[in-house]
């Protein structure tokens, strides 16, 4: 990750959610500058072929990660192979591949080019949910913009739907705790240049 340091200074950084904006994304939405998905989000980025440097924040590991939150240690009972897709991992086709040294580090051991981070290296105290990451990795990056793109929840939109690419709307079980994570974002966009985007179906976005 310290490649990364001031990588796109004063460049705008488009972080890439899943909500149920996502189904209308297109090439148009984003401009120049990185890209940033999360998850399952990496899908849909790349089937548009952004000429953006792409990367995909796999944050939170798999369904067979043993994960101690007293020791912030991990075990995963995967082999080697973990395919192209466990739990919200997702394996990308050609973007940088970013996992957490905490959650997923064994996720896709053989997917190159990897860049490893710690949530410690960005000054934080804990640990945090990937819209959280991905802001901070910009930041690094040296970004002075930071456009929110089918972030639905925390622009002002439905907040118990995801979309998933290859799957579609689903409603997310975790309702109360992504209700949470709305006011949890605020204070890291205090003082940073932010817009939302959501894709609407009629070619409009709001």
């Amino acid at each position: 990750m310290k490649l990364l340091v001031n990588k796109f200074k004063d460049e705008a950084v488009w972080i890439v959610g899943k909500g149920p904006s996502l189904q209308y994304l297109r090439k148009e939405h984003i401009l120049s500058g990185p890209i940033i998905t999360l998850n399952q989000a990496i899908l849909a980025v790349e089937n548009l072929n952004f000429p953006n440097p792409i990367f995909s924040l796999q944050k939170d590991g798999g369904n067979k990660l043993i994960y101690d939150q007293a020791t912030q240690s991990l075990i995963c009972l995967h082999s080697p192979n973990c395919g192209n897709s466990c739990e919200d991992m997702v394996r990308p086709k050609e973007a940088f591949l970013m996992v957490d040294i905490h959650e997923s580090l064994y996720c896709f051991p053989d997917y190159t080019p990897r860049l490893v981070y710690d949530w410690a290296d960005f000054g934080m105290v804990e640990n945090e949910f990937s819209l959280v990451i991905a802001i901070k990795i910009g930041q690094l990056m040296g970004c002075s913009k930071f456009v929110l793109v089918c972030c639905d929840a925390h622009a002002g939109g439905e907040s118990d739907k995801l979309y998933i690419p290859n799957v579609g709307v689903v409603y997310e079980q975790g309702l109360p705790l992504y209700k949470a994570q709305i006011d949890k974002l605020k204070p890291f966009l205090s003082g940073l240049d932010v817009k939302f985007i959501m894709p609407e179906s009629n070619d409009e976005s709001r």
